[in-house]
């Protein structure tokens, strides 16, 4: 009983400490709409919360859940400066990890301008033990390369080297840069900036092997340091090194593991490799809850998006990611190619020219195809199309020369590039007779239990025309096909599928075939290897064209692709690429033949695209099958 003055005392003094330090107690209205600004915040209506957090702060400027709160909604809302008088004075004070990185996401919500920049520098001066402030400042930093320099020092701090190398990369030019850091480097071959910045401008420069060497030298003498392994993963995958990507987010995952940001990137990245779009999705939002600004997972979700045809989302991505880092080139031609394929109409007009002969498989014909389609995006990722095609048909016959014109009409979505349905319909009308076509077909693609395993269904009724003959008894065709494609590593491919068809003349046919495939390199030097076999199973045999009863074929073939714009493998980039195809055959009684192709891509700008292509196959018999084929088209939005 003695001591109760004494607790007395200390409790009154705790009381008086605890109002100066969090002011007046928020009465139950004051609560209430403190609460509502909380509400408003997280649907992004920060016009509608400033007026009313600015409002509780006047009232109760000692609170710090109301000072907190005030800092962030003027951050995020747009005023910024303001926002940042207000988190200096909270900090000053002493804060959390927690309420330092909101301070620091608030900043990398401004873009990085020069301003943004240097308070953000300032910040991360002050915080160097703070990896995740440290990371999103160099993010800054690397997405915003004009101005970067102005903000970072590579090497003494004044040097004349130092001042000339950031002077450079400021005017991007990066190979004068990486002559004055190997004036630093020369003096000091351990600069840790200098080596950094050196590595970060020869990834910008495509030359990803030297890169990857020094970030390796940088992981060596710096292991605690987390963000040479994030950053040497990336580059890795820029190079289209995957696998070592792979492996080198694992090593960092069993480094650091109680780094949450590294381990989301870590799986979203390996999704990404694998062309596993679903769970990659998923994977870069739970990344971008835990860094909301982080460059490298918006422009990888929007890439996503692109590929599997979902402009809209595409748009959004790039619209918030163009908001904070405006300097961003790739970024902005990706965001511009999806408005041409979201709201433009796309024509596509081109030939075909087919010329086919075999005295044995009783095919003769000359086919010249010209036609035009037209297709828009709707609904966001669903495409209709309608397709016009003035074929000429030549034969040595009667019906030395006939005309079939051709319209039809498609509906397809795309929800990734393995995963989609299609439906099409078309009429056609010959001048050698009156009698109308018409043409069904139908598609859908879709994982079966896991996205590595593929499963492909159709349905197609088209013409089978191969001869003279068969053009006059209007032969067609209904194919029921099924594939199944197992991808158990992302090189290796393996596919089955059976097909079977009914002709309108009551004969029937059944296709087995089996095959597997290996990329021997990838982007930018595609080199494909394929083995297939196939057996064809005729009901009845047919004098007016081949139709052997059983009919087995292998096939091995070759393939190369080389994009040439190696600096910018990405989605929406105009790009221009060649490829050529060897295939080696071997049919029933070991009748041999040779096919090969030639052609290009060429994406010469956001609307106008040109493909071509030629093919020429022969057997080593001249009589038994050679066929030449050319194709020409041009793509352009309007």
């Amino acid at each position: 009983m003695q001591n109760r003055p004494v607790f007395l005392l200390l409790f009154i003094i705790a009381c008086f400490i605890c109002v100066s330090s969090y002011g007046e107690p928020l009465d139950i209205g004051d609560r209430a709409r403190l609460g509502g600004v909380y509400s408003l915040e997280r649907l992004g209506r920060y016009a509608e919360a400033i007026p009313i957090i600015t409002e509780l702060y006047q009232r109760y400027p000692n609170d710090l859940e109301v000072k907190w709160t005030y800092a962030r909604v003027l951050g995020f809302g747009g005023h910024w400066k303001e926002a940042v008088a207000a988190f200096d004075e909270l900090c000053a004070k002493g804060c959390s990890n927690d309420e330092l990185m909101t301070y620091a996401h608030v900043l990398q919500s401004q873009g990085a301008n020069p301003e943004v920049l240097a308070y953000m520098k300032k910040l991360a001066d002050a915080h160097k033990d703070q990896k995740e402030i440290q990371s999103i400042y160099i993010n800054m930093l690397i997405w915003n390369k004009q101005s970067a320099a102005a903000s970072t020092s590579t090497g003494a701090t004044g040097a004349p080297q130092t001042v000339t190398a950031e002077t450079y990369i400021e005017e991007q030019k990066f190979d004068q840069a990486l002559g004055q850091l190997e004036i630093i480097l020369k003096n000091s071959p351990d600069d840790e900036n200098a080596l950094l910045w050196k590595a970060r401008i020869l990834s910008w420069q495509a030359q990803t092997a030297l890169s990857i060497n020094i970030y390796k030298k940088l992981m060596q003498e710096h292991p605690d340091k987390v963000l040479y392994y994030r950053e040497c993963a990336r580059v890795m995958g820029w190079a289209d090194r995957t696998a070592e990507s792979a492996s080198l987010y694992d090593e960092a995952c069993r480094r650091f593991p109680n780094d949450q940001a590294l381990y989301a990137e870590a799986r979203a990245k390996k999704d990404y490799y694998n062309n596993l779009y679903f769970p990659a999705k998923q994977a870069y939002r739970q990344w971008l809850a835990l860094e909301p600004y982080d460059p490298e997972a918006l422009f990888d979700l929007g890439q996503i998006y692109a590929r599997s045809d979902q402009y809209r989302a595409t748009e959004e991505d790039y619209d918030e990611l163009l908001y904070k880092f405006p300097n961003n080139a790739q970024a902005q031609a990706v965001l511009d190619k999806a408005r041409v394929y979201d709201h433009d109409w796309f024509i596509d007009t081109g030939f075909l020219h087919d010329e086919a002969d075999s005295k044995t498989r009783q095919v003769d014909y000359r086919l010249y195809d010209a036609y035009e389609s037209l297709e828009k995006s709707v609904l966001g990722n669903m495409v209709f199309g309608i397709r016009t095609d003035e074929m000429d048909y030549g034969f040595p016959g009667p019906l030395s020369s006939v005309r079939r014109d051709r319209y039809s009409m498609s509906l397809e979505q795309d929800f990734s590039p393995d995963t989609f349905w299609k439906l099409g319909y078309g009429l056609s009308n010959s001048s050698n007779d009156d009698k109308d076509l018409q043409y069904r077909n139908a598609e859908v693609q879709f994982p079966l239990l896991t996205e590595r395993l593929l499963l492909n269904l159709s349905y197609d009724r088209d013409d089978f025309i191969q001869n003279e003959a068969m053009l006059a008894e209007h032969l067609q065709q209904d194919q029921y096909r099924a594939r199944a494609t197992w991808t158990p590593i992302k090189p290796l491919e393996i596919g089955v599928d059976e097909a079977h068809s009914v002709f309108t003349d009551s004969n029937r046919l059944d296709n087995f075939g089996g095959d597997i495939g290996w990329n021997l390199l990838s982007d930018p030097n595609r080199l494909t290897v394929q083995y297939r076999w196939q057996d064809w199973r005729f009901r009845e045999i047919e004098p007016d064209y081949f139709s052997p009863g059983n009919f087995p074929s292998q096939r091995i073939s070759v393939e190369w692709e080389q994009f040439l714009n190696k600096n910018n493998l990405y989605w929406g980039a105009n790009q221009f690429s060649y490829f050529l195809r060897y295939e080696f055959i071997n049919d029933t009684g070991n009748q041999r033949g040779n096919s090969g192709s030639i052609g290009f891509n060429w994406y010469i700008n956001k609307r106008l695209t040109l493909r071509v292509e030629a093919q020429h196959l022969s057997y080593d018999h001249p009589g038994i099958y050679k066929d030449d084929e050319q194709t020409v088209s041009l793509i352009f939005a309007f």
